[in-house]
């Protein structure tokens, strides 16, 4: 697994057009199959997640899922036990961010930052900032390296030194030039790193998606105490979504491109989101973007789609890579402990859960286009698996040429051969007259509920001077 290509017509960046439910770090050099999504029993949530918060209450792990009217504490696993907290906060002016932040539950509405012990209790929610400006923006929140909370606020920076009133908090901690928007903050290690754009089309609107087009954007390094940021970097994008750090670096979430920089480096594209692309989602808002197992995971909008860049240990190089596919359109994800949690914008605003036992999605991989030397004469594909098929197992495989077909999509499972461990698939079995028996060029399409071991493709080649082309 060399990552997945940039575009889907040359192999930039690795053999891979695309992949779905696929892991390529837990069996290293194998196509296994990523756990399957569940749907966490118990759940009453009746409203479409904004923001999703893990947290420890006397040893237990829980969750804190925020819509814009509720709020729930989720147990953390079986049997995620979910009790609705709303009458404990203020729902007034919708969710636009929350975090833990020294042992207190700190949650931003509007126009206003609050407060609540953790776990959130009667009489113990307070205002600790008021007078927000942002228009209905998402108000990112960061510790930062003074160990002092930071939320954005449009064009700049609020700092928050206590969680028990407004008393020292601050809303004018730092600025950018007006017209700017602040769309998410990180720490990396020494500075604050604000990223904004001043593209104001999604003011008034939730969730703030803006409309494409070139707008400036905006990397910042402020070390928390001057008035002017150390470092800025200016680019052109459509706008900005949010940021992760992985392996020292920054990586910056953009309406057209995915950039990676540092204090001492600007930013650089590495991604194409934009048409033409293997990956053409992207999150919408920095709470729709997490870190975990040294890859950083994001949201897609179409059919519930979840990707991911990484590697499987820092300092390797990292690949483009799809692990899960939700049954609704995500709204928020998160990490806490071994599992991944998705909010979903679906019939029922279900809280999908991944890693909950052994079950498999079907995973699937498409090779960009490979050029050959030579024709050849299709013989046979030949799959070996990890280990032998087992009941309810099946693999699919087939070939196409310059959009047509080499050989039919063909499925074979366990009911039909057995505990085979080495799957061959025949053209002359196809009995298919659209298929191609010459070709120079191909794009392979692997599709199994079980670990893939390795794919070879056979064919007898054609001599140069014949006049088969």
């Amino acid at each position: 697994m060399k990552g997945m290509s940039l575009r889907t017509s040359s192999a930039i960046g690795g053999l891979f057009s695309s992949s779905s439910n696929f892991n390529p770090f837990e069996i290293a050099g194998m196509m296994q199959c990523s756990l399957a999504i569940a749907t966490a029993s118990n759940l009453s949530i009746t409203t479409t997640p904004r923001v999703i918060t893990g947290f420890q209450a006397s040893g237990t792990a829980k969750l804190y899922v925020q819509s814009d009217t509720k709020l729930y504490e989720v147990l953390d696993g079986t049997p995620w036990t979910t009790t609705d907290k709303t009458a404990e906060i203020t729902v007034t002016g919708g969710c636009r961010g929350a975090i833990i932040y020294k042992d207190k539950y700190v949650y931003s509405l509007n126009n206003q930052l609050r407060a609540n012990a953790l776990p959130v209790a009667s009489g113990s929610d307070v205002q600790i900032l008021g007078g927000y400006n942002s228009d209905s923006m998402y108000h990112s929140m960061c510790v930062g390296a003074d160990k002092n909370l930071y939320v954005s606020d449009y064009s700049g920076v609020a700092k928050i030194t206590s969680v028990t009133g407004t008393a020292g908090n601050s809303t004018d901690a730092f600025n950018l030039e007006s017209g700017m928007i602040v769309r998410d903050l990180v720490n990396d290690g020494r500075y604050l790193v604000l990223i904004a754009d001043n593209n104001q089309s999604s003011l008034g609107s939730t969730p703030s998606v803006p409309v494409s087009g070139k707008f400036r954007c905006q990397v910042a390094f402020w070390d928390m105490a001057k008035g002017t940021a150390d470092q800025l970097y200016e680019f052109t994008d459509s706008y900005l979504i949010g940021a992760k750090i992985l392996d020292g670096a920054i990586y910056v979430f953009g309406g057209d491109n995915l950039y990676v920089c540092n204090i001492s480096t600007p930013p650089k594209a590495i991604f194409s989101f934009k048409s033409g692309s293997t990956i053409t989602e992207k999150p919408q808002t920095a709470f729709q973007i997490t870190q975990a197992q040294n890859s950083i995971y994001w949201c897609g909008q179409t059919n519930g789609n979840i990707f991911a860049y990484g590697s499987l240990f820092p300092g390797m190089k990292k690949v483009f890579y799809q692990p899960f596919s939700a049954a609704y359109t995500p709204s928020a994800i998160m990490t806490n402990s071994s599992n991944f949690y998705i909010g979903t914008n679906g019939t029922d605003n279900f809280l999908q859960v991944t890693d909950t036992g052994s079950t498999r999605n079907t995973g699937s991989v498409i090779t960009a286009p490979i050029i050959l030397p030579n024709p050849y004469q299709f013989d046979f594909i030949k799959v070996v698996m990890r280990e032998p098929l087992v009941s309810g197992d099946n693999i699919n495989a087939y070939m196409t040429n310059h959009q047509k077909t080499i050989t039919d999509s063909n499925s074979k499972s366990f009911a039909q051969i057995g505990a085979k461990q080495t799957v061959l698939f025949d053209r002359k079995a196809l009995g298919s007259t659209a298929d191609v028996e010459y070709f120079e060029d191909f794009q392979l399409i692997i599709t199994s509920n079980r670990a893939v071991a390795r794919v070879e493709v056979w064919g007898t080649p054609i001599p140069q001077y014949s006049q088969v082309i």
